[in-house]
């Protein structure tokens, strides 16, 4: 089962299964552990919705993914693609989930 991402929810003890369309990416790179960062929308957030409701609220997921080798992280090949994470924790980083 699929969660749409304005559902889920940070501190939620059961891991979600999300999907999204990336909108931006950051490539994999090494800082402290390999690591990328990608902003997803789907139904329940996206930009045009916000728009057309006058709602500025969260309008995109920010997902940052790690991992111990930079080869299995996600290399997003261009805007418009299509990510699948499952068994995803949600929490909160500096106030934003």
């Amino acid at each position: 089962m699929f969660t749409p991402l304005g559902e889920a929810a940070a501190g939620h003890t059961e891991p979600y299964n999300i999907y999204g369309v990336v909108i931006d990416a950051i490539s994999p790179y090494v800082k402290n552990k390999p690591t990328c960062q990608v902003r997803l929308i789907d139904q329940s957030l996206n930009l045009k919705a916000a728009a057309l409701t006058g709602n500025s609220a969260t309008t995109f997921a920010s997902v940052q993914f790690f991992a111990n080798e930079i080869s299995k992280l996600p290399h997003i090949l261009q805007i418009g693609d299509i990510v699948r994470i499952t068994k995803v924790n949600v929490t909160t980083f500096n106030g934003y989930k």
